[in-house]
């Protein structure tokens, strides 16, 4: 008895929270504020995060980047990406525009999360439990970044587990074959657990 009211609580709270209904919303959210953000250093705004010299060897890939041409890249590749988010929360599986969207999403992404971050956020992180780092807005910035890559992909995960009709939460289909790294997961799992053992 109490066993199946854990499953039926587990079920509900799963059931909730249903993050892949509301994960594209949020990453389209996150392009609004950037965008709005980029908008208003485009008109001179203060605060401009990409106007520093770097740090050298390892700074991040954009540490210097005009405001008007980091406004407007940014403005766009934010729009954009709004506009494919509502496309897929339509639901639109057609070849082309499914393999735009998801080569975008990830492509954006991806560069949010080379091209922004650098040395300085990785060294705050490492001190952070100690509540001894310097977090500037540049810092900040680049941890908008990160969270917005995550956010879009997320969102493109779930949208290609909708095209392929598989569960959204876990990506299986009755009618595909698993992965070989689900087949093979628990093993390589301890493989990788002992590895480190002498």
């Amino acid at each position: 008895m109490n066993f199946t009211s854990s499953l039926r609580n587990k079920e509900a709270k799963t059931k909730w929270y249903r993050w892949p209904s509301w994960i594209g919303y949020a990453a389209m959210l996150w392009s609004a504020l950037y965008g709005t953000f980029h908008l208003y250093w485009l008109w001179g705004g203060a605060g401009y995060p990409f106007n520093n010299d770097g740090i050298g060897l390892f700074s991040a890939m954009v540490t210097h980047l005009p405001p008007k041409v980091g406004g407007i890249v940014f403005v766009a590749l934010c729009l954009m990406s709004i506009g494919i988010g509502l496309v897929m929360q339509k639901g639109q599986f057609k070849a082309f525009s499914r393999r735009f969207a998801l080569a975008y999403l990830w492509g954006f992404s991806v560069a949010l999360l080379l091209f922004t971050p650098d040395t300085r956020l990785i060294a705050a992180m490492a001190y952070a439990f100690l509540f001894k780092f310097d977090y500037n807005w540049q810092m900040l910035n680049q941890t908008f970044c990160i969270l917005g890559a995550l956010f879009w992909m997320t969102a493109a995960v779930v949208y290609q587990r909708k095209a392929r009709h598989a569960c959204e939460y876990c990506g299986r289909n009755k009618e595909e074959e698993p992965f070989f790294l689900v087949l093979w997961g628990r093993l390589l799992t301890v493989i990788a657990a002992l590895a480190p053992l002498p």
